[in-house]
């Protein structure tokens, strides 16, 4: 157990060591009580703080101060934040906990030590408040709370349907430890506990959620440290834990981190240098190698330059990064601005009928117009900002996880006409002698996914004992597979013997892959109309030219796409130069060129609703900008 957790905490240094962070206290909430971000509701921080003598609550954690529920306004940024309000009405009410808001059905899940269903004992407990415009609903026990156990600190993600919290109900592993627990409808599903690898004899607390990893403090899993914040990530299921690193780490106790972004959020601590107790920082996560921006913008209207036009630059959570005027050459300094986010520039003060003849230029250190960037009619435009050095980056590379790996989707179903009411059962791939490969646990309605798996001919699927699954249906390149359970298991075949690849793959093992597996290069940018490859695009590239190098058999076809924006004919040609980019790459690690196949696909295939029209998220773009690689063997050339 101690070993593995060594190699976790380790492996993190690969996963998280090619960023570096940057902490700043949030003045306008920190005092020399406890303040703790726990959320954000309407793009406002939920904090609780402790700054009320608590005269009728003598819990054990909570002997001098009450908690109280508060939310800030933001102003221009988020250390831009006016005096915190109490949240919540609730007469008398001097034990509110850490919260969470789902904005979909304006649903506040919270901890407290009050009883609002006239439950006797001094216990915490989960309640769901809801807000209908003008005021907040009596508080409704979440059914979960249930018997003399604890429940706090809950974390309800809207896209996952799963509410995360710390409770020491039995089952666990001492102290509280952090469960999940799935919603359908008005009920939820039994309570998961993630395991000894999460889970310890002390105390886990305080979860969040960010892109589907579950992030939590723990004083039990390096105790010499007092509380350490960690990451649990949604591919590994949530079953072990990756320790983040200094500075959202300190010798001090780090106790929540709330993500307002990929890139920033808070991160609470009593770390030295604080006004005390628990204080407030905002993070931001950048690549070590893109701290320099060396650009300028230019504004041309009706081919002229504009000078005196107002621009005002946001980022992704609508904070207010720059704010000013174009000059007399009609330019204007953007070197404050950070590299490698999404922005949006709008500009104000050109006539109307010059919009559609309006052109930002995105000038370098050297005066030259790398980018030309067009308005849309309500004059603003996306941009991120990104160097030209990017493809020279030195990378640590993953070496955990094969290049080659498939991912398998799927539903349990019951028998024919039965209601299914399944989330939060485990599904478990065995190999030939029944040894788990890999875990995965059933979302609402029964749906499950495996990623990273190693290709194979077929999978073994084991259910638990008491599964009243009748059926595994597998969905696989657009088919829909109905597996019978026998004995608690269902085989999935998922290549015949002569439609199957066979490639040696980097650990020596044999997989098998078929001519319809597509495996993806991530990361690859444009500058001056032509593709480049990124440094992490190259370590995949270096991975595949090493399979290829060894199975000399192999030969691939390297499809590029594009996201929807710009014309179909400009989408078609920048695919086509992507792909043969990485036919040079591999050509300069002596792959022989006749073995390669480039095939520009422009905006053809979408992976998303993300056309010509729509409105997407940069990163809801970014997916479908990518590059496939599908392997042919020697008989299919």
């Amino acid at each position: 157990m101690r070993t593995l957790l060594i190699i976790l905490l380790l492996c993190s240094q690969l996963v998280w060591g090619q960023h570096r962070f940057s902490l700043v206290p949030v003045t306008a909430l920190n005092s020399h009580r406890h303040e703790l971000v726990c959320g954000t509701m309407d793009g406002r921080p939920l904090l609780v703080t402790n700054d009320r003598q608590d005269l009728i609550n003598d819990y054990a954690w909570n002997t001098h101060y009450s908690f109280q529920l508060k939310v800030a306004e933001r102003g221009k940024t988020y250390l831009d934040l006016s005096t915190p309000q109490r949240l919540l009405p609730f007469p008398g009410v001097r034990s509110e906990g850490t919260a969470s808001y789902n904005p979909r059905d304006s649903t506040l899940y919270f901890s407290s030590a009050e009883s609002y269903d006239d439950s006797r004992g001094n216990h915490l407990r989960m309640y769901t408040t809801r807000w209908n415009g003008r005021t907040w609903s009596s508080p409704q026990l979440v059914p979960l709370c249930t018997g003399t156990a604890d429940y706090a600190h809950p974390w309800f993600d809207p896209g996952l349907g799963v509410l995360f919290f710390s409770s020491n109900r039995k089952g666990g592993f001492g102290g509280m430890d952090i469960w999940y627990s799935y919603r359908q409808g008005d009920d939820w599903t039994d309570p998961v506990n993630p395991g000894m690898l999460v889970n310890t004899s002390g105390h886990e607390v305080f979860p969040s959620v960010s892109r589907d990893d579950l992030f939590f403090a723990s004083d039990g899993i390096l105790p010499s440290r007092g509380y350490e914040l960690f990451c649990c990530e949604k591919k590994a299921q949530w079953k072990s834990a990756i320790q983040l690193p200094d500075p959202l780490n300190s010798v001090g106790d780090d106790v929540m981190i709330v993500f307002l972004d990929e890139n920033r959020g808070f991160v609470s601590s009593d770390r030295p240098g604080g006004k005390g107790g628990d204080d407030v920082y905002l993070f931001s996560r950048s690549r070590a190698d893109l701290s320099s921006n060396p650009y300028t913008l230019e504004l041309e209207v009706d081919g002229r330059l504009f000078p005196d036009a107002s621009v005002r630059i946001t980022n992704a959570l609508q904070e207010i990064l720059l704010e000013g005027k174009t000059d007399a050459d009609g330019r204007l300094g953007v070197q404050s601005l950070p590299m490698a986010q999404s922005l949006r520039v709008a500009v104000s003060g050109v006539p109307p009928q010059s919009l559609a003849e309006t052109i930002l230029f995105l000038v370098d250190e050297y005066g030259n117009r790398v980018r030309e960037l067009r308005l849309n009619e309500a004059g603003w435009v996306e941009l991120e900002l990104l160097p030209f050095n990017y493809s020279e980056l030195e990378l640590v590379p993953n070496m955990d996880q094969s290049w080659l790996s498939v991912s398998i989707a799927g539903q349990l179903s019951g028998k024919e006409g039965e209601s299914w009411n399944s989330a939060g059962e485990p599904i478990t791939i065995v190999d030939d002698d029944g040894e788990p490969v890999a875990v995965a646990f059933t979302g609402r309605g029964g749906t499950f996914r495996f990623d990273g798996l190693s290709p194979d001919l077929s999978y073994t699927f084991r259910l638990k004992n008491d599964s009243r699954a009748a059926h595994v249906v597998v969905f696989d390149e657009g088919q829909r597979i109905v597996l019978p359970v026998l004995d608690q298991e269902a085989i999935y075949s998922r290549l015949e013997g002569e439609e199957a690849i066979a490639i040696v793959n980097e650990f020596d093992q044999v997989v098998y892959v078929s001519a319809a597996d597509l495996f993806v290069v991530n990361r690859i940018y444009y500058e001056f109309g032509k593709a480049t490859l990124t440094g992490e695009a190259k370590q995949q590239l270096d991975k595949l030219a090493w399979l290829l190098d060894r199975n000399k058999g192999l030969s691939i076809e390297v499809m590029s796409h594009t996201d929807s924006r710009g014309s179909d004919a400009d989408n078609l040609k920048l695919s086509q130069l992507r792909a043969e980019s990485v036919l040079d790459y591999l050509t300069s690690k002596d792959i022989d060129r006749m073995r390669m196949v480039a095939s520009g696909r422009g905006e053809s295939r979408l992976l998303n609703d993300c056309r010509d029209g729509g409105v997407c998220s940069e990163e809801e773009h970014a997916i479908n900008r990518r590059t496939e690689i599908r392997f042919i063997s020697p008989a299919g050339r």
